[in-house]
């Protein structure tokens, strides 16, 4: 949560500000300046979100490259385990989510093995640009 605080802060973002429920402004930056340019990020954010990620399925390839990307423990054979589950008797069983309370059709469970995210990996998927992924690395499922 402290880690969440701190890039909150770096991009000039005040929580006590954020609705974080419906992720609304309750009170927007009183610096035009700074308003302007975080209503410029997220109307690139949006734009590049529905240009790159327009195919239905999209979604489910760029989970699949992340596991991919994952750090594993040594020694360790990197596995994963994709769940799809609609009755909604079940769900408990594969998650903590309140199924009760959800209008949720269906239930889609990833898990993998990974050695689990830092800090670095909280800060990289927190901006556009930032990746910790060497060149080598940058590379697509199947890519030969």
């Amino acid at each position: 949560e402290e880690l969440c605080w701190d890039i909150a802060l770096d991009k000039m973002v005040e929580f006590q500000n954020v609705d974080l429920a419906k992720r609304v402004w309750i009170k927007e930056p009183e610096d035009v300046r700074v308003r302007s340019l975080q209503r410029t990020v997220q109307g690139s954010v949006k734009r590049l979100s529905e240009d790159l990620y327009s195919g239905e399925a999209h979604f489910l390839l760029e989970l699949v490259q992340n596991v991919d990307d994952c750090a594993y423990p040594p020694g360790v054979t990197p596995t994963l385990r994709l769940t799809h589950e609609t009755r909604r008797e079940e769900f408990s069983k594969l998650t903590s989510f309140e199924a009760e309370a959800s209008t949720a059709d269906g239930l889609l469970v990833f898990e993998h093995n990974e050695s689990g995210f830092e800090e670095r990996n909280v800060r990289a998927i927190c901006d556009i640009d930032l990746s910790t992924k060497s060149a080598a690395q940058k590379r697509f499922i199947g890519a030969k």
